[in-house]
């Protein structure tokens, strides 16, 4: 791997290289974990909280049949509309 150099802004922050940042898949308001090593720090991609977590909880209704799913809701909007003709 290639070292390079950055400058630290006034805020603290630095530039990561696009190739890094590319190669660790990085893109623009990722977060990103800094964790202190013996010899400096480490800078790797943070999880995604959500995607960690995403299908932890199953879902109470799983609705399997998109058949019959859709067959209802085609059925409940006719309903509807019917009902705000006569109106």
């Amino acid at each position: 791997m290639k070292e390079f150099a950055s400058k630290v802004g006034q805020k603290g922050q630095i530039t990561l290289p696009a190739g890094e940042r590319a190669r660790l898949g990085i893109k623009p308001k990722d977060t990103v974990r800094i964790v202190p090593v013996a010899d400096g720090v480490k800078i790797e991609r943070a999880e995604s909280k959500i995607r960690k977590h995403f299908g932890s909880v199953p879902p109470i209704n799983r609705p399997e049949d998109w058949a019959k799913l859709r067959e209802e809701m085609e059925t409940l909007m006719a309903e509807d509309a019917l009902t705000r003709g006569q109106q």
